[in-house]
């Protein structure tokens, strides 16, 4: 009877541990001992040398695995507080990302904070104006240049014309002088030639 509560407690441990002691490998041994052991009507007969054996491996396997156990049990630990620490620099890295972001989509402009699009739309528009100032500026001289060369040829023309008036008058002074001249000198003549006769 003792050696049938042996045997179940065996049993019983063998079932609470199957998968630690395939880690250790006990089952063979359990085998070994099963095999070995003489047969009595419906039991197994188990020499207890050997199933204290079977125990002492057991006990040392479970103990192992205990070690095992608390050893990763503390590694997890260990583990657990480096991803809390990696969370929380995660974290303080996303903040200071989005406080990055929030400040690189801001521009300085005329000392107000603008958001990026707003200060191109305003850049883009101050350049579409200046390039109409520009070319209606450009036009304008141009047409001005157009009516200055105008005058001047304007000028230049009646200019010429003056002067060439201006000579033919003389001209035409000078004739009349020479023609009253002479016709002064024939008077003069004609005097005299009245008081001489």
């Amino acid at each position: 009877m003792r050696l049938t509560m042996n045997l179940l407690v065996a049993l019983m441990l063998i079932g609470t541990f199957t998968l630690k002691a395939q880690e250790g490998n006990l089952i063979p041994e359990l085998e070994s001992i099963l095999s070995k052991a003489e047969t009595y009507e419906r039991y197994k007969v188990i020499k207890i040398e050997e199933l204290v054996s079977f125990k002492r491996a057991l006990n040392d396997s479970l103990t192992l695995n205990q070690s095992e156990l608390s050893t990763l049990q503390t590694q997890a630990g260990l583990l657990q507080e480096k991803i809390d620490l990696l969370n929380e620099k995660l974290s303080i890295a996303e903040a200071s990302l989005q406080e990055s972001e929030a400040t690189n989509e801001e521009i300085a402009f005329l000392g107000l904070g603008v958001k990026k699009r707003a200060y191109h739309t305003i850049i883009w528009s101050l350049i579409a104006f200046l390039a109409t100032f520009l070319i209606v500026l450009y036009a304008r001289v141009k047409h001005a240049c157009a009516v200055v060369k105008r005058v001047k040829e304007a000028y230049t023309r009646i200019l010429e014309e003056y002067r060439s008036q201006r000579f033919a008058a003389t001209e035409k002074q000078m004739k009349l002088k020479r023609e009253l001249q002479t016709a002064l000198n024939q008077i003069e003549v004609l005097r005299e030639v009245e008081q001489s006769i």
